[in-house]
């Protein structure tokens, strides 16, 4: 009897001890599973789903399930509408810039252009020979009506309006498009090269204390800094 005894009593310690240690296994166990569903845990899933990371942990309840099954399809719509936003603002960007020169507009039907009526640019369109100024001259003479304006003024009214390109002198295309609200461009190369004089009468004594100021000051770089300035 006495043997029979101590067994039981070992064999009782035994799973005494077994179910001690299963529920102290447990108990981390626990803690880790309330530390996962905390408030700032939430915070991190919701931010790892909203960069597509995926999410460590899914909810277990209904209410939990179903919030973020809507928080997924918030965020699949915010991407597809940026993504879709970015790739009409790229190639709106692209089409714009696509006109890099005079001969581009020949190419295309969006922008039409045209140039001012009582400056000098005008005229040498309709008297060139040269291209591409020849065939765009050309179509400018077609629509003159609605192509060409009366003053740079409404030229550029016209380009802040419309799809429209303006050719006049360089020094005025930039000074405009260095003032606010710095909305225009200046594309392409400077063609038709010609400088300004000042008119004397023939045989005038100023005539060579003109020439040499002008000099003087463009040596001295003052005519660049007047460009810059203004």
């Amino acid at each position: 009897m006495k043997i029979i005894n101590q067994s039981f009593q070992l064999t009782y310690a035994t799973v005494y001890l077994t179910r001690n240690r299963d529920e102290e296994s447990d108990e981390p166990a626990k803690e880790e599973e309330d530390k996962e569903s905390g408030f700032w845990e939430a915070v991190w899933q919701s931010f790892v789903a909203l960069v597509q990371l995926g999410p460590e942990f899914l909810p277990r309840s209904l209410a939990g399930r179903v919030s973020a099954f809507f928080w997924g399809v918030g965020i699949l719509v915010a991407i597809s509408t940026y993504t879709a936003n970015l790739a009409a603002f790229l190639t709106v960007r692209n089409v714009d810039n696509s006109i890099a020169s005079a001969k581009d507009l020949l190419t295309q039907a969006e922008i039409s252009y045209g140039a001012v009526r009582t400056y000098a640019p005008w005229v040498s369109f309709k008297t060139t020979t040269t291209e591409p100024y020849h065939s765009l001259g050309v179509v400018m003479q077609a629509n003159e009506e609605s192509f060409i304006v009366d003053t740079l003024q409404e030229g550029l009214d016209k380009m802040r309006q419309e799809r429209y390109a303006l050719f006049t002198d360089s020094a005025e295309l930039d000074y405009a498009a260095s003032r606010q609200p710095c909305d225009l461009e200046t594309i392409g190369r400077v063609f038709w090269q010609t400088g300004y004089g000042m008119l004397l009468p023939k045989n005038s004594k100023y005539t060579v204390e003109f020439n040499q100021a002008i000099l003087r000051a463009e040596e001295l770089g003052v005519l660049d800094e007047l460009d810059t300035k203004w």
